[in-house]
């Protein structure tokens, strides 16, 4: 599972860590006008401001009332990409891939990083930026849960800066989401209220050997969100860089897998004592 491993490396490392590199002033970093497929035999659709691209699997293709996996593809990445790291989901559903709204490079970022790079501004001005990419995400996943009718809200999952988010909704819009799912990622406290009882459960995932985002940190956000009163849990990955190993797949596509299940048995049970 290298396809992540050093593209993320590399460009992750690039923006997060605490020194300066200069930009590429051949980039343009304003969101993108249209919309284009990066799957093979895929449509792009737009919806709330963000191009994304769906997939059912287990079940045809025109099936209905299919519960919904939102995924979040890493910085300079594509919905093509993270496509990937879904073989082996065993529950009919369908997966929604966004594409992030700011160009970059070969791929997409959820965050501009040009003019004004969102992982160098202030504390004040990163938060407030990080608080109205998560408004705009929270306002697609109540949309794309109206184009597409399920019988449970979506499980939202992301990768590096995708899981990142998947943080920020969690903590912001609970009632979105049925379950985080955010890999690699970082959470900012200071956007993280006491848990409501509309709060979900959160399964971080991570490499004790990340030097992007380092485990003792994940420990700490998790440890945080526990004090908060929010059902947290982190699991480790030995060796593992800022990347997603085959066994790192398997073990939140199990997550995703049983929660679909359990969700599906809540529906039946509810709607048989009606």
């Amino acid at each position: 599972m290298k396809a992540i491993g050093i593209a993320l490396l590399v460009a992750l490392w690039m923006v997060r860590a605490p020194i300066a590199i200069a930009q590429d002033a051949a980039v343009t970093h304003q969101p993108t006008a249209q919309c284009h497929a990066t799957i093979a035999d895929a449509k792009a659709e737009r919806l709330a401001g963000f191009c994304y691209e769906q997939f059912v699997v287990n079940a045809a293709p025109d099936s209905t009332d299919l519960p919904m996996v939102v995924a979040l593809h890493w910085m300079r990445s594509t919905p093509a990409e993270f496509k990937q790291y879904f073989a082996g989901l065993r529950q009919p559903a369908r997966v929604v891939l966004l594409q992030g709204p700011y160009p970059q490079k070969e791929g997409f970022s959820f965050f501009a990083t040009s003019p004004r790079n969102y992982y160098r501004l202030p504390a004040g001005e990163k938060q407030q930026q990080l608080l109205e990419e998560t408004d705009k995400l929270a306002r697609f996943l109540a949309e794309i849960a109206g184009r597409y009718p399920a019988s449970s809200r979506p499980v939202l999952i992301g990768a590096s800066q995708g899981g990142d988010l998947s943080y920020a909704v969690a903590v912001r819009h609970p009632t979105t989401i049925s379950l985080a799912v955010p890999l690699l990622a970082i959470l900012d406290e200071r956007i993280m209220p006491p848990a409501a009882r509309s709060a979900v459960p959160i399964h971080a995932f991570h490499g004790t050997d990340d030097p992007v985002v380092a485990v003792a940190d994940a420990r700490k956000y998790v440890a945080a969100l526990q004090q908060s009163g929010y059902e947290a849990r982190l699991r480790e990955y030995s060796g593992l860089k800022h990347d997603i190993s085959g066994t790192m797949q398997r073990d939140y596509l199990d997550l995703i897998d049983k929660h679909l299940v359990a969700r599906s048995n809540a529906a039946i049970n509810e709607h048989q004592s009606k």
